[in-house]
């Protein structure tokens, strides 16, 4: 689940649809939401946070850790979210796996 002191509760990464990084002026990495999955809710604890609801997305303004370049950010951030699509695949496999060999 992704987490930010900007907004209330999390985000599951099986709600994700679309992930984004760019680097132009200062890092704004962004979300978008599949239909019907919850939008945060803001705390104003970030003010660098955007939630659009119109759009369905999560974005932040924010610097780079030291290093790291925003592709490479946004393809670590696809692969927590391909790994909890992988795993959730995996489990409703292996659930109607059973119903079949029993």
């Amino acid at each position: 689940m992704l987490r930010s002191p900007g907004f209330e509760g999390t985000v599951r990464w099986l709600d994700v649809s679309a992930i984004g990084a760019s680097a132009a002026r200062s890092l704004t990495t962004w979300f978008v939401l599949r239909p019907g999955a919850p939008l945060p809710r803001r705390t104003g604890l970030i003010r660098r946070l955007r939630i659009d609801q119109r759009e369905r997305s999560v974005q932040f303004m924010t610097q780079l850790p030291r290093g790291v370049e925003a592709a490479a950010l946004r393809d670590l951030l696809m692969r927590h979210a391909e790994a909890a699509h992988a795993r959730h695949a995996l489990a409703a496999e292996s659930s109607t796996a059973g119903d079949v060999i029993g």
